[in-house]
């Protein structure tokens, strides 16, 4: 896997599709060019699939085919075509997972408020001004909120200025994520995606968050989540940005189940 130094060296440029041609924007330019995806390659290089383990798993009971299960709120996941990309895993539960949002505003940029779609009051009590772009950074496998390289990004996007001002929410969904449970922490980008969705459905009804101001940043398979959560709010989103998003049981898989053009 890649360092989080490295990674940090990647914020600078991002690599931009629009139909089949690429070109490199600075990174500060990011916020005022909507409804596009970013996707972002150290050394443009993919992830390989004998960078993580694949067949490990957090349960003991092998996987089945045909399987649905539901989850209040969040609703039903199966793993039949195109979601058996993860090895028939279906994502493991919110309780399990405990995905925690981390909201932060240039005034208070290290003290964070907790949001949750669960609690109309934690989102009514929060500073949240619709007219600021809202950046969502979403971490990969192994990582969690404490990963450097979050708390870095999210010190960038706060210094925004005019136009470009920020506000900035970090996903943090490290118990889903563990190593060496890829596959598990593959199946569960569908959830946390969903409970992004249903959060930002939360924000415009309470707070008059409009999509088309809404960034999500994600790194491997956070790259993933962003295009689950957009998916969630029928591809509203105005921007994502794919950090090296992962190979392993996505590449080559159906559009529904992975990060595409398409998703913003």
């Amino acid at each position: 896997m890649y360092s989080e130094a490295s990674l940090y060296c990647l914020l600078v440029t991002v690599l931009t599709f629009h139909t089949n041609n690429a070109r490199l924007i600075p990174f500060q330019h990011l916020a005022n060019k909507p409804l596009t995806i970013d996707a972002i390659s150290i050394n443009n290089l993919p992830i390989r699939s004998t960078d993580v383990t694949v067949a490990k798993r957090q349960t003991t009971s092998p996987p089945k085919a045909n399987t649905t299960i539901c989850y209040p709120l969040v609703g039903c996941f199966d793993n039949n075509d195109p979601f058996n990309n993860a090895g028939l895993e279906v994502p493991q539960s919110p309780e399990l997972i405990d995905t925690a949002f981390l909201f932060f505003t240039q005034d208070s940029p290290t003290n964070p408020e907790f949001l949750s779609y669960e609690d109309d009051s934690s989102i009514l009590k929060a500073d949240i001004n619709p007219s600021r772009w809202l950046r969502i950074i979403i971490h990969g496998f192994t990582n969690n909120r404490d990963s450097v390289w979050m708390g870095k990004l999210k010190t960038e996007l706060l210094k925004l200025k005019n136009d470009e001002l920020s506000d900035v929410i970090l996903v943090d969904w490290g118990n889903g994520a563990k190593f060496p449970f890829y596959a598990n922490a593959a199946s569960n980008t569908r959830l946390v995606g969903k409970q992004i969705g249903l959060l930002l459905e939360k924000l415009q009804q309470l707070k008059g968050v409009s999509l088309d101001k809404v960034h999500c940043i994600g790194h491997s398979l956070g790259a993933h989540t962003c295009g689950q959560a957009s998916n969630a709010v029928n591809n509203q989103l105005a921007r994502i940005s794919g950090l090296d998003p992962a190979g392993p049981l996505f590449s080559g898989k159906k559009t529904a189940v992975r990060l595409d053009k398409d998703d913003a």
